[in-house]
């Protein structure tokens, strides 16, 4: 009966280190992969869930989390890079998802500007007239008894910063594309007022954290739409206004390759169903039905056709976020409101 007993835990222990090795084997085999992202996406692929993915995949992750401005200048010691918005222009890549950028304010602040006539409802989300808010602002019209001005982030390393000022030197161009930084001298001061006199947030979360902080100071926010369609689908958004700018900028997440392993993830970022249907719980739009089929199961407000309009150059939006921020800051000197 001894005999037995210990024949059977020999085998026992035999199974369980052979497969020990085979486990240790097949992860052995993944192969490793480190990629650049831009630290306003760095969400998604920090999520145990896609890593897991990538790694029934064949594919080991390791993030080096940069700020969006660095991304295009960072050595190519990568195996691929992410970069969104604006500063993606710098880079030859292949979209993977997007996020319109959009204004979320609290509900008494969007039906303020739907008084002032700088906003609309509709249904279950409101369009902003971004051209009139840069007039009211220049004006120094208040909103709901406080400065209109909207929350960024840092003017020059953020690109949710850059899509903020490629859309409203836009709007305060009238509705036209700036063709140069020399074409922003008229709009520079205008686009100052509209900024938070407090300084730019370090990041887009700490935006929206700004705005569900009772008492907190700023009216309305610009971020992703991404931030609160993840966080409507959790319940978080009750008595806040998702407007959305016209006119907009969408924010292209972009894969850049740099290696042929890069370019096998680039490949499956842009194009596996499940690594798609991530993306969507994280809020991003794909070129799949998976957000829609998110936002409707989980009743995100969003609309379908977001506006949209073309960025200036990169050297024209690079030079007029400069004179940008120094226009503000020059205003923050001389203690103009």
């Amino acid at each position: 009966m001894r005999r037995t007993i210990s024949i059977v835990v020999a085998v026992a222990l035999v199974v369980a280190v052979g497969a020990t090795i085979f486990v240790a084997r097949r992860r052995d085999h993944r192969t490793a992969v480190r990629a650049a992202v831009d630290a306003e996406v760095a969400s998604y692929f920090e999520d145990p869930a896609v890593k897991a993915e990538l790694a029934k995949r064949g594919y080991s992750l390791t993030l080096d989390v940069v700020p969006s401005s660095e991304i295009a200048t960072r050595a190519a010691t990568d195996d691929f890079a992410v970069a969104a918005g604006p500063f993606a222009s710098h880079l030859s890549g292949t979209p993977a998802f997007s996020s319109p950028m959009v204004v979320v304010a609290r509900v008494p602040v969007a039906d303020a500007l739907v008084r002032l006539g700088a906003a609309q409802r509709a249904g279950p989300y409101w369009t902003l007239n971004l051209t009139k808010v840069v007039q009211l602002a220049g004006s120094g019209v208040p909103l709901a008894g406080n400065r209109l001005v909207i929350g960024t982030t840092d003017l020059a390393t953020s690109n949710a910063a850059a899509g903020f000022v490629a859309a409203a030197s836009t709007a305060a161009n009238g509705g036209h594309v700036l063709p140069s930084a020399s074409a922003a001298d008229n709009v520079l001061n205008p686009l100052a007022r509209l900024l938070n006199r407090g300084g730019p947030a370090p990041s887009t979360a700490a935006l929206w954290n700004s705005l569900l902080k009772p008492g907190g100071k700023l009216p309305m926010v610009w971020v992703y739409e991404a931030q609160f369609a993840s966080a409507a689908a959790g319940h978080a958004t009750n008595g806040l206004a998702l407007l959305y700018p016209a006119p907009g900028i969408v924010s292209q997440v972009t894969v850049t390759a740099r290696t042929a392993n890069g370019a096998a993830v680039r490949a499956l970022l842009a194009g596996d169903p499940t690594l798609q249907s991530l993306a969507a719980r994280h809020g991003y739009r794909t070129a799949s039905s998976a957000f829609d089929d998110f936002a409707t199961a989980a009743s995100v407000p969003f609309t379908p056709s977001p506006p949209a309009a073309p960025a200036p150059a990169p050297a024209t939006l690079d030079l007029v976020r400069n004179d940008l921020e120094i226009a503000w800051q020059h205003a923050q000197k001389a203690g103009r409101p």
